[in-house]
């Protein structure tokens, strides 16, 4: 096994090199960092600050959204909503029709997305 390149470096190196990453790790590993992490990764790894002014401005900006979230709020809603015809299925008590009611609402809306009609002349 190779030797890490830290055992090579003089003891202030390595020293500065383990102050470097526990201030890294204090602001993106904190709660305010998990709930801000594209500001926590720009201020751990494009600035000079120490740990706590990083954690004083991530703690007074708005904490993110999730990536779900932001993209529903971009592109809009699907149109599907799982609660009506399952929860109306569900109500009586029938976990398998609940699950068909919403198969089938979600295969309606698909279908009425794709402008898909149905044939009712088979023809025969």
């Amino acid at each position: 096994m190779a030797k890490s390149p830290l055992t090579q470096m003089p003891g202030n190196v390595v020293a500065a090199l383990a102050t470097e990453r526990a201030r890294i790790s204090a602001i993106l590993e904190s709660d305010a960092g998990k709930a801000r992490p594209s500001l926590a990764v720009k201020l751990a790894l494009h600035s000079t600050l120490d740990a706590d002014t990083a954690l004083n401005i991530l703690t007074s900006s708005q904490p993110e959204k999730p990536y779900f979230e932001s993209a529903m709020e971009r592109e809009g809603g699907t149109g599907v909503n799982a609660g009506g015809a399952f929860a109306a299925a569900g109500s009586r008590g029938d976990p398998k029709a609940a699950r068909l009611a919403e198969i089938n609402g979600a295969l309606a809306h698909y279908n009425q997305v794709k402008g898909y009609t149905v044939n009712v002349n088979h023809g025969g």
